[in-house]
């Protein structure tokens, strides 16, 4: 398997436990979500959706005309039996899989993984699709009750569409608010849902059957009677009349949308699917016998304005107000099912968006962080039901196009993972990693049949729901559910094509998903236990396998362990209840790694709740080579083993608090051979240990770098490598460890691509633009650091762009509150809200008020030895070294306006270079003149300068990305590339030979001409060049390619003239570069652009000239020069060779 690096825009070196992937996001997500419903509220919810009784009773008016009675009843029998089937297979599927993507992540697990992505694509848009329109029905079921209220109470009231689109609208936005603001209260309210259907149910029934006494009709009436008044022949009819049926026993797969709210979901979930259909299918059935019973007059419940419903307890109770009030009972109970299927959808849209699978998918995949609840999947749940609600004014029969909808949906998205099971066989429901035997299954003859009938049934309502209710045929009674479902299926394929088919790549891969699942199902077996006894203890020792490798079924890592052996003196003891870690490495008879596991042991919790604390440095003293490994932080593992080669065979697999990477590309390490581990492990020779000692070996500190890009750059999906980034060729260009030192330094390297990289319209253009997620790249970077760093481990940073502004703000961060911990990562969120506010104080009080929140988390973090403390000798970060900083904004001010509001979300001072930072390195763009482009310098600081800090600031020609890179032509950003290399490559390792082959020169050295700058939409915006200054913080100087431009901005000719002792020398491996530049003389590029240098050189000796001319006439016409100079006194141009031409004339003039 792959990490799935397009997902989070990140790239790792080398393989660690850290790297963002598709599960972590499961993990991450997961943990911000709370477990709070049991199986009662679960039921509650389950029957709360469906609301059978309910729903049935609401839409009476579809089945009386296409049925009457024997549709009601006997349509009822036959709809309970497809929809149980379908409950009791799909419940087979969750109890082995309990994910939360239900039908689609089922898809995905069950189809060939060639068809995986494009399947699970169809079955996530059916399935998301089905759940909305499920949303617009409550709303349309409720309008329809509170209109018939109004007509009953008021006899002259006509009802308009109108009136049912505003009931619509308010019912949407009242399950909207409920469960954004009230989602603590979502277990209560479900809890009380059940109560009160069950209640309202028998109320009703009793009441009408006492009121109707002893006027009943017969019994011929209530089960034999057709009735077919919508022009279709009595067989379509009857079918048409199960759309009623279908819908009431439709959305029982919402349980599987909460298993990460729920504990035992493998358990709770399919009881409650298959529970659910029962209950529903009981009590409508009971309800709707009594109601035909109590029925008195067909036609004038066919042609009732008060919905048929109403009408029918109405003929019963004879009494107006008594009808409304027992009416009170399904208006209640629409009102629980609203906010209950709000619920589901949302949280199904949810899913499918952390996988890629909708448009703008990062924006709906985001958990509040305010209120837990994915906020944007409900918004968009809910702008989408109101447009559905726009169907009320074009269309009467809007009621049954919507119920189609949701009905034939949810069905094909049920079919497709049913389907897959009956055509691939039973055998993928008990996979061999299965953690312990399945409890629930249908069996080999029972589960075929129950897969068939739920099938045909489908298949067979799919195809009628989508014909109109009645004929003729008019645009007002057109049933639209099939104008829906082509906006839907152009809206897929158009993604498809456009992004989903190169990067979804289905929900996981298939081995990530079970063992996601199966950790789920085995850690929810386990029982709760107290870690707050000390005294009681559980042993787990280093497990290695000795086995032939074994390709899987998926065709990923090896498989098939056999041959066990524990390793003594590696046993682990902690308190019971406390989070513990097995780690297993299997190696094959050749002596390579083949796996590498760890698997976590958390009574009672999810695996995000593991791991959270390292673990001390535990007895792997030299393993194979592996030295140093942390139970619990599995990182070093292939990072610190040497002689790494290229061949796709080691996996590694790793919990933390928000990491678990698989990968099947990682490069596997030759190890010694299986005999001579053992030897060197003694294994004859067990060790014990004492309760709270630690077995210690020699520990290498490691390299953690963090790279990251600017905007609109990825290097995952840009293939040119000329489309590279400086960061991304500087990322590329770290060997894994540093050889010249013995034993090695591990290098561990993080790739962050730039805002706005992510393969969609909102990340490009919105992003892109803005800088809108610059916080939550802030927060990335900074997490990574915090889960691999121990103590001794060096940091260094490197961005380019607003990736140079991220890693800036990430070093202020730690200069500020220190390395945290994995515990005090919990809290992250909090204390990077406090740390902005802290920021944007405007008084002492509201500082100190700051200052008091973070204070718990500046004391001490692992012993102190975590913290960023001035006061020692050594720098808690080794390196920041950026291209061309510039602050979040980017987007010219003519469109954006004052962006000073949407700066303040970042503003921490990032202009001081923390004392807590070794050494300071900033290539800084002489060409760039776009307005909103300002570069952000580095500013000393006294105790910066004090502990020997070293900053290196040099202005490079060229415009924004000719120093940071990206263009074709990249001759200027290389030259920057290796002034930062060259004064790097003396704290880190690098491949020289590999930095040597990137320059692809079409100029001598040092003269390529600068791109534009002035180009697209900045074309609107201002201009400003760049001011070079001799300011003793900032330490400020010139390279020398400068000097080889042919023409030269104001500030460069004026600083070549004055300064000429501020030039930095070039340093050994630039001035390699330089000799072996590789340029061909005679050679003309394509690509540079010298008409465009050669209009911008005219335009500059224009203004020169324009701006000599002003001045003469200004000298010839008035007797004050001030008019050359600022209110401050100073020459506007005094910095410039201009500013002394101006001068001469000025002095001429006083002479």
């Amino acid at each position: 398997m792959k990490p799935h690096s397009k997902e989070t825009g990140s790239e790792s070196v080398v393989p660690v436990s850290s790297t963002p992937s598709i599960s972590s996001n499961r993990i991450s997500e997961q943990h911000g979500m709370e477990r709070q419903f049991s199986f009662f509220s679960i039921i509650g919810l389950a029957f709360a959706i469906l609301n059978s009784w309910t729903a049935m009773a609401a839409s009476l008016n579809i089945v009386l005309p296409s049925g009457g009675p024997v549709a009601m009843l006997w349509g009822l029998v036959v709809s309970a039996i497809g929809a149980l089937c379908l409950s009791a297979s799909l419940a087979e599927i969750c109890h082995i899989y309990p994910t939360s993507g239900g039908p689609y992540h089922w898809s995905a697990m069950l189809a060939p993984s060639e068809w995986a992505p494009l399947i699970s694509w169809v079955c996530g848009w059916f399935a998301v699709t089905g759940w909305w329109a499920l949303v617009a029905t409550t709303g349309s079921l409720a309008g329809s009750l509170i209109t018939g209220i109004i007509a009953l109470l008021h006899p002259n009231y006509e009802v308009q569409r109108w009136h049912m689109f505003l009931i619509f609208e308010v019912w949407m936005m009242g399950s909207f608010l409920i469960n954004t603001f009230g989602i603590r209260l979502l277990p209560t309210i479900n809890r009380a849902a059940l109560t009160w259907s069950i209640t309202g149910v028998v109320v009703i029934s009793i009441t009408c059957l006492a009121c109707a006494s002893p006027t009943y009709q017969s019994p011929q009436f209530v089960f034999r009677t057709y009735i077919n008044e919508s022009g279709w022949n009595n067989g379509v009819a009857w079918i048409l009349g199960l759309l009623q049926s279908a819908f009431g026993l439709t959305g029982f797969d919402a349980v599987s949308h909460i298993v990460e709210e729920m504990p035992s979901p493998h358990i709770h979930a399919p009881r409650a699917m298959i529970l659910a259909v029962l209950i529903g299918a009981t009590s409508g059935f009971a309800f709707l016998i009594v109601l035909l019973f109590c029925l008195t007059d067909v036609d004038a419940v066919i042609a009732s304005p008060a919905g048929a419903l109403l009408e029918i307890i109405y003929q019963a109770t004879g009494s107006r107000v008594g009808a409304v009030c027992l009416l009170m009972f399904p208006v209640v109970s629409m009102a629980f099912a609203g906010q209950g299927i709000m619920t589901g959808a949302s949280r199904m849209a949810h899913a499918f968006a952390r996988d890629n699978g909708l448009p703008f998918s990062p924006v709906f995949a985001r958990i509040n962080s305010r209120f837990r609840v994915p906020l944007a999947s409900l918004v968009l749940t809910t702008v989408l039901c109101v447009i559905f609600g726009c169907i009320y004014l074009g269309s009467s029969s809007a009621l049954n196009a919507i119920l189609s909808s949701s009905v034939v949906a949810l069905n094909i998205s049920y079919s497709i993972p049913v389907a897959l099971l009956l055509i691939r066989g039973r055998h993928l429901l008990n996979p061999p990693d299965l953690p312990a035997p399945p409890t629930f299954t249908l069996g080999h003859i029972g589960g075929p049949i129950a897969n068939i009938i739920g099938l045909a049934f489908a298949v067979i309502t799919t195809v009628f729901f989508l014909l109109p209710p009645e004929l003729p045929v008019t645009p007002s009674n057109m049933n639209y559910t099939i104008v829906v479902f082509g906006i839907i299926t152009i809206v897929s394929a158009t993604t498809w094509a456009a992004t989903g088919r190169h990067h979804f790549k289905g929900p996981l891969d298939m081995e990530e998903l079970l063992r996601m699942a199966f950790d789920a199902r085995r850690l929810a077996d386990m029982p709760m236990e107290h870690p707050e006894k000390p005294s009681e203890f559980r042993r787990l020792n280093l497990v290695v396998f000795f086995t032939p490798t074994m390709p899987s079924p998926a065709g990923g890592s090896s498989t098939n362990l056999s041959t066990r052996t524990e390793i003594p003196g590696s046993e682990m003891r902690t308190p019971r209840g406390a989070p513990a870690v097995l780690t297993e490495v299997s190696i094959d008879t050749n002596g390579t790694i083949a796996q590498a596991r760890d698997y976590a042991h958390m009574p009672g919790h999810y695996p995000s709740s593991i791991a959270t604390q390292p673990t001390p440095q535990d007895s792997l003293d030299d393993f194979g080579g592996v030295g140093g490994l942390v139970l619990g932080d599995t990182s070093p593992i292939l990072s610190s083993i040497p002689n790494v080669h290229e061949s796709p065979t080691t996996t590694l697999h790793s919990y933390g608090t928000d990491s678990f990477v698989s990968t099947d590309s990682a490069p596997p390490t030759r190890l010694r051979r299986a005999s001579e581990i053992a030897a060197s492990r003694q294994m004859s020779a067990p060790k014990a240990l004492e309760h709270g000692s630690t077995h210690r070996g020699p520990r290498t500190p490691k390299r953690i770098i963090v790279c990251c890009d600017g905007t609109w750059q990825d290097g995952l999906i840009k293939r040119q490598s000329w489309m590279y980034s400086n960061v991304l060729k500087l990322a590329r260009c770290l060997h894994h460890e540093d050889q010249r030192y013995d034993p090695p330094i591990p290098q561990i390297v993080f790739y962050q691509s730039g805002i706005g990289s992510e393969q969609n319209p909102y990340s490009r253009f919105i992003d892109g633009a803005t800088g809108a997620s610059l916080a939550e790249k802030v927060q990335e970077a900074y997490a990574f650091i915090a889960h691999n760093y121990f103590p001794g481990d060096e940091v260094f940073l490197f961005g380019f762009s607003r990736g140079a502004y991220t890693a800036r703000m990430v070093a202020g961060f730690i200069g500020s509150i220190g390395i945290l911990d994995r515990t005090a990562m919990d809290s992250f969120a909090d204390i990077f809200i406090a740390m902005q506010k802290k920021c944007k104080a405007k008084d002492a009080a509201e500082h100190k008020r700051c200052d008091d929140a973070l204070a718990p988390f500046k004391e001490i973090c692992d012993d102190g030895r975590r913290r960023a403390d001035f006061n020692h000798d050594k720098f808690t970060i080794k390196c920041v070294g950026v291209w061309d900083t510039v602050g979040s904004m980017g987007l010219p001010t003519v469109i954006t306006g004052n962006s000073a509001k949407m700066h303040q979300l970042f503003d921490f001072p990032d202009d001081l270079l923390g004392p807590h930072v070794e050494r300071g390195l900033h290539a800084m763009s002489l060409n760039e003149d776009r307005e909103d482009f300002q570069v952000t310098k580095f500013h000393q600081t006294k105790k910066g300068k004090e502990r020997g800090q070293q900053l290196k600031q040099v202005w490079f020609a060229g415009q924004h990305s000719d120093v940071g890179g990206g263009w074709q032509d990249h001759d200027l950003s290389d030259i920057a590339l290796m002034w930062m290399i060259a004064n790097i490559e003396d704290i880190v390792s690098i491949d020289v030979k590999y930095c040597k082959a990137l320059p692809r020169p079409v100029a001598e050295w040092g003269t390529q001409l600068p791109h534009s700058s002035q180009s697209g939409i900045y074309k609107f915006g201002g201009k400003a060049m760049r001011q070079p200054s001799i300011d003793p913080a900032t330490h400020e100087q010139m390279h020398p390619s400068v000097k080889m431009q042919g023409w030269l901005t104001p500030a460069a000719g004026a600083w070549i003239e004055n300064y000429p002792d501020r030039f930095v020398p070039l340093l050994p491996l630039e001035q390699e570069l330089r000799e072996n530049w590789g340029y061909r003389q005679g050679f003309t590029p394509k690509r540079v652009d010298t008409r465009q240098a050669q209009k911008e050189f005219k335009n500059e000796q224009t203004a020169v000239k324009g701006l000599i001319a002003m001045a003469s006439k200004a000298l010839r016409t008035a007797t004050q020069t001030e008019v050359l100079k600022d209110e401050g006194g100073r020459s506007v141009y005094e910095d410039s060779w201009v500013g002394r031409i101006v001068d001469e004339i000025v002095n001429k003039k006083d002479n």
